[in-house]
């Protein structure tokens, strides 16, 4: 009975580090998920935001209330401790602007900007909210608007030419535009540029490899070659937009599993250059020094290798 009694403690014991684990898991496994704006604000312990960050920071204001110095939350003034409060001379802070005749109100600029004026009936911003995470957060040129980055996480992130924003596990990070982020938000002035030997997919996602016998390629074939790498005894053929292999020579798979190929002459004929040919056909299968090609066809209409 003790050894049956021990038995099964080790037994609940081990399946109770394997739930353990299995929730350290899940957990682990749970990617970052950035702060957007909403208008569900239930996260904001007093719901004095109209509209706010996932994280409960408002992103703006509801009626009466106005940004606290931090400008993430917000809260209503008592107007005895705004100087100048109910006239043009009002100082509302940072964050806010004094508004128009007769009350001169104390209201909220949109969240973008450091400091505003009212112009019109639209307030303008002055200044931006401070630079974050080392990029130029908000561009005043564009009153303040986040145009080449992403709005997240109380802050703009990514606001510069050929930047994107990259999520990890944990984290996000600026990270440069390539051949593989061509349809990020700041990366679509390459989304038509590939990298040499590559060509763009049909639809977002990484530059795709030509074939190996296309110097330059179109898609949305790999062998929908432009130019032919004749240097590898590629070349092409009129009206045919594939490369093939030169004459006297075979296609041979040399990589079964990335499906490669190359062209191996045939006999004894040898890679060389041809004088005068065209360019894209410069390099053919010869004959070796020391041989020349027969004056007269095989019944295959080959040409065989004789001694010079």
């Amino acid at each position: 009975m003790h050894s049956a009694y021990i038995v099964i403690s080790l037994l609940i014991i081990t399946m109770n580090s394997i739930a353990l684990i299995a929730i350290l898991a899940l957990s682990l496994a749970q990617f970052y998920d950035p702060a957007t704006v909403s208008s569900d604000c239930s996260a904001n312990p007093d719901n004095k935001c109209d509209s706010c960050w996932s994280s409960g920071n408002c992103y703006t204001c509801k009626p009466g209330y106005i940004f606290s110095a931090g400008q993430l939350t917000c809260y209503q003034p008592n107007p005895r401790d705004i100087s100048g409060f109910g006239r043009a001379c009002a100082i509302c802070g940072d964050g806010n602007y004094v508004g128009s005749a007769p009350n001169y109100q104390c209201i909220p600029c949109p969240y973008q900007c450091k400091t505003c004026i009212l112009s019109g009936d639209i307030p303008v911003c002055l200044t931006c909210k401070d630079d974050i995470g080392g990029t130029k957060g908000y561009v005043l040129a564009e009153d303040c608007s986040c145009t080449l980055g992403k709005e997240i996480d109380e802050g703009c992130y990514c606001n510069e030419a050929l930047k994107f924003i990259k999520y990890t596990e944990s984290a996000k990070e600026c990270d440069k535009c390539d051949h593989c982020s061509r349809c990020e938000r700041g990366c679509e002035s390459i989304a038509s540029i590939c990298p040499t030997n590559m060509y763009p997919p049909t639809q977002c996602g990484c530059c795709e490899a030509c074939d190996e016998s296309c110097l330059e390629c179109t898609g949305p074939k790999r062998t929908d070659c432009k130019a032919c790498r004749n240097s590898d005894l590629w070349e092409a053929v009129v009206g045919l937009n594939e490369c093939y292999c030169v004459c006297y020579s075979k296609m041979v798979l040399i990589d079964a599993q990335n499906e490669i190929y190359e062209c191996q002459c045939l006999g004894d004929r040898v890679k060389g250059k041809v004088a005068g040919a065209e360019e894209g056909h410069i390099f053919q299968c010869i004959c070796p020094y020391g041989k020349v090609e027969a004056a007269t066809k095989n019944a295959d209409g080959s040409l065989d290798c004789v001694p010079a």
